[in-house]
């Protein structure tokens, strides 16, 4: 019977503050990768943001009032300037929508943000 109790008291909560420690450890390494490039606008605060495949994205030439480069979001159909370019060769969107107080990601939130390669148009 000790020894359960030892299993339980002792090393239980070793293991949660574990889980815990990363957990935090990786919501941190998420909010300062996108605070490197992404302004706090585009959510990911809420953690809103995260990598999607280039299929999910198709260039659709400038706009002419100020040359930005303008995407297709195929899950959405929404046509969108990017706001900037990834820090990689990988493609971020930033979307969800406000759920009660809470924010949650569905495939059809609103962009609030996009980012993509430089040679990417």
């Amino acid at each position: 019977m000790r020894f359960f109790a030892w299993i339980i008291l002792g090393v239980l909560p070793m293991l949660l503050a574990l889980l815990v420690f990363s957990v935090s450890a990786s919501s941190s390494e998420y909010a300062e990768f996108f605070k490197s490039f992404a302004p706090e606008h585009c959510c990911w605060t809420n953690q809103c943001c995260f990598e999607v495949p280039r299929s999910s994205v198709i260039g659709q030439g400038r706009r002419a009032a100020d040359n930005k480069p303008v995407w297709r979001v195929e899950p959405t159909g929404e046509v969108i300037p990017r706001n900037g370019p990834s820090p990689n060769d990988r493609y971020y969107r930033c979307a969800c929508d406000q759920v009660g107080s809470g924010y949650k990601f569905t495939p059809t939130s609103r962009t609030r943000c996009l980012f993509t390669p430089d040679e990417a148009m």
